[in-house]
């Protein structure tokens, strides 16, 4: 049975949400790997998050590969294995929520600064160690370490 909720405050239905409508049916039938990590990532990085910076909206979590094609998403993406999402934080700033979040031990594999617009998290592959990356992109495929004296973080 497919699980309706992955945490507390994250459903199914919003890690996996999509308005490209062909890809509707893939989307909500996602395999079986994908629904461990997602769960993973929701207990591990997605409810720690949120405890620090308040409620998060989910752009984009889970993408089956069409779908991952389709939005541009690299060919490696941790959203193909249900280990990441995109957010924004409902109560504060990107930039505060960013920052809150990178000086915390919340067990992130990324932390990306994507664009001034959200945040990327990802959650490590199961038995590996989180990387703790805090990278940034301005600009399609250059990632950068994250610098919060970057006039670019507004």
């Amino acid at each position: 049975m497919i699980p309706v909720h992955l945490s507390p405050h994250l459903t199914l239905a919003e890690f996996t949400a999509t308005q490209h409508r062909e890809f509707l049916d893939e989307q909500g039938t996602p395999p079986a790997l994908v629904l461990l990590n997602a769960r993973r990532f929701a207990l591990d990085v997605f409810e720690p998050a949120r405890a620090l910076v308040g409620p998060l909206h989910v752009n984009s979590g889970w993408r089956c590969p069409g779908l991952n094609a389709a939005v541009g998403g690299a060919p490696t993406s941790p959203h193909l294995e249900g280990r990441a999402a995109d957010v924004v934080a409902v109560e504060v700033a990107l930039r505060e929520a960013y920052l809150t979040l990178a000086a915390s031990a919340v067990p992130f594999d990324q932390l990306i600064w994507e664009f001034g617009r959200w945040i990327h998290m990802a959650v490590a592959r199961h038995e590996e160690k989180p990387r703790g990356e805090r990278l940034a992109i301005y600009t399609p495929g250059e990632y950068v370490p994250f610098d919060p004296a970057d006039p670019r973080i507004a």
